[in-house]
């Protein structure tokens, strides 16, 4: 079973806030991955390179349950 964003982010602290910052997208890309709505893969990949850059520990798509919009 793959992680989600929100286990990565209750387990790490994370900040919603700090994570759209680190990441640099709109709060709201951030709450949609939590959410698990779907995010285009860009966006998803910012929000990943975020919570490394923040917690040091490298994720990457193939390791977090993230859906995908369509055509992305």
């Amino acid at each position: 079973m793959k992680q989600t964003l929100l286990r990565i982010r209750q387990y790490y602290g994370l900040n919603l806030r700090d994570l759209a910052e680190a990441a640099q997208v709109d709060d709201e890309i951030v709450y949609a991955m939590l959410m698990n709505k779907p995010v285009t893969r860009i966006e998803a990949e910012q929000v990943l390179r975020g919570v490394e850059k923040i917690t040091g520990v490298h994720y990457t798509l193939q390791d977090i349950a993230v859906r995908i919009s369509t055509g992305c």
